[in-house]
């Protein structure tokens, strides 16, 4: 038997040598589909030629894999990156607009097997930069080319993410059976409230929502009784109708400063002050009766223009302060309603979302040459007017400040003339005399003269000579006793 074998592989031998190199080239040929290196954060999904397909239930970590060369694995970047949309959209005026969109997103770890089966590698252009693009215009057609330039372009951008993450949660079609199914053990086992909810894709999300909401609370109530796909997209309209109440809460607010600013700005540029006229208007020197009633009426006529004017920008405050209150009153629903919202979100989220977007940014926007500079030249304006309503309450703040010195000068010399003896004003008046008595300057004081008997100082102002001439001493002293000798200097 040994012999025979022996003899047969003699034999064969060139046909065994050729079929082991014929097998040796095969697995070096083929060596790159069954050896698969995952790179560092990539995960993979196998597509089985033979054994059903795409498996989306399960996904290979990075690391080097053996596989069937009939078989394919298609790695995916789990990593953050960027993806940047330019395109055209059509605002609320009808103007086209060129808008750079960039936005950072993830993709979801559990579920790429269900992004290859659905989209395929290629799934950033067919399937997110369409809907990135889809959310943009939509958002977009709903604003005004001049909140692209002001503060309500961060508010685009967050509806530009609202509305996306919408659209990458598909929640209608997550208990398809192509999505990953869970494992046993993973899914919820008590009753649920439609049958919609009967399904494992469904009791993965109850499961992991009973586990972190408390069953008394009322959320879980609602969950029990409604379902949860259903109050899903309850909460989910709800959310979209708080969305634009906020929107025309806005746009109410703006337009209703806008009045106001436009009102004050005409009480001001006319001089409508009421502080301004009296009750009566003396008549001008030369002036007759008719034209004494004629001002009294251009008064007349002036005070009720500032009263109607008063009045409407006292009613027009009135309404906004009504629609802030308003405003207060649904932003408070809103917090309670998205905070319950948020806790369905992240229960679906943790199995259900395919892509996880990070951020929204329009990093540019582009406008008609002639549209950019009206809007520029309208801000400009804009700015020019709130200067001049500085200007106004600059001065009047300026006026009050002069009242108010004038009054404290008036009691304070009210004060002083109460407090002001003749007793007093004799008294400084002797400790002058001291003082200049003992100043090195050329002078005569003449002690006792005048009707209150305070000293008469007698300098040498207006002297061509500073030394008295003897005569002049004389009669000084025949006039008036006792006369000091003048002081050298």
């Amino acid at each position: 038997m040994l012999v025979k074998l022996r003899r047969s592989l003699r034999d064969n031998t060139p046909r065994l040598v050729i079929f082991i190199l014929f097998i040796l080239f095969m697995l070096a040929y083929l060596s790159p589909r069954i050896f698969v290196t995952i790179p560092a954060g990539h995960e993979g999904v196998l597509y089985r030629r033979l054994l059903g397909g795409t498996d989306v239930s399960h996904v290979y970590e990075e690391g080097l894999k053996l596989f069937f060369p009939w078989d394919t694995l298609t790695p995916y970047n789990l990593r953050e990156q960027i993806l940047t949309v330019d395109m055209n959209a059509l605002t609320a005026d009808g103007l086209n607009v060129k808008v750079t969109v960039t936005i950072r997103f993830q993709p979801k770890a559990r579920i790429v097997g269900t992004l290859h089966k659905e989209h395929g590698p290629n799934y950033v252009k067919s399937f997110l930069a369409p809907e990135v693009e889809s959310a943009s215009r939509y958002v977009l057609g709903r604003s005004k080319p001049v909140e692209l330039y002001s503060r309500a372009r961060t508010h685009i951008e967050s509806e530009i993410s609202r509305h996306l993450q919408h659209e990458l949660r598909q929640y209608e079609e997550f208990f398809a059976g192509h999505w990953p199914h869970p494992e046993p053990g993973q899914t919820y086992e008590g009753e649920v409230a439609n049958k919609v909810d009967d399904h494992p894709n469904v009791r993965i999300i109850l499961k992991h929502f009973y586990e972190h909401e408390e069953e008394d609370s009322e959320l879980a109530q609602r969950v029990r009784k409604v379902g949860f796909v259903h109050l899903f997209r309850q909460m989910h309209e709800q959310e979209t109708q708080f969305e634009q109440a906020k929107i025309f809460f806005r746009r109410e607010l703006d337009r209703l400063a806008g009045e106001i600013i436009t009102a004050n700005r005409k009480v001001a540029t006319h001089h409508i002050y009421g502080d301004d006229y009296d009750d009566a208007t003396p008549a001008l020197p030369g002036s007759d009766a008719n034209g004494t009633a004629s001002s009294t009426r251009a008064v007349e006529q002036a005070l009720e223009l500032y009263s109607r004017a008063r009045t409407h920008i006292d009613s027009l405050n009135a309404a906004k302060g009504k629609l802030v209150q308003q405003k207060v009153e649904m932003i408070q629903q809103q917090q309670a309603h998205t905070a319950d919202f948020k806790v369905l979100q992240k229960s679906y989220d943790r199995f259900f979302k395919i892509i996880e977007l990070k951020d929204v940014l329009i990093s540019d926007i582009e406008l008609p040459p002639d549209i950019k500079a009206a809007i520029e030249s309208k801000l400009g304006q804009e700015q020019v007017a709130e200067e001049f309503d500085f200007r106004i309450e600059r001065e009047r703040k300026e006026a009050e400040r002069k009242r108010i010195e004038a009054r404290g000068i008036r009691d304070f010399q009210d004060m002083v003339a109460i407090g002001v003896e003749e007793g007093l004003l004799k008294w400084k008046a002797i400790e002058a005399t001291l003082e200049l008595a003992r100043s090195p300057n050329a002078k005569i004081i003449i002690i006792g003269a005048g009707e209150g008997g305070l000293p008469v100082i007698l300098g040498n102002q207006g002297w061509e000579d500073s030394t008295p001439m003897p005569r002049d001493t004389l009669s000084l002293s025949e006039s008036v006793a006792p006369v000091t000798s003048p002081l050298a200097p």
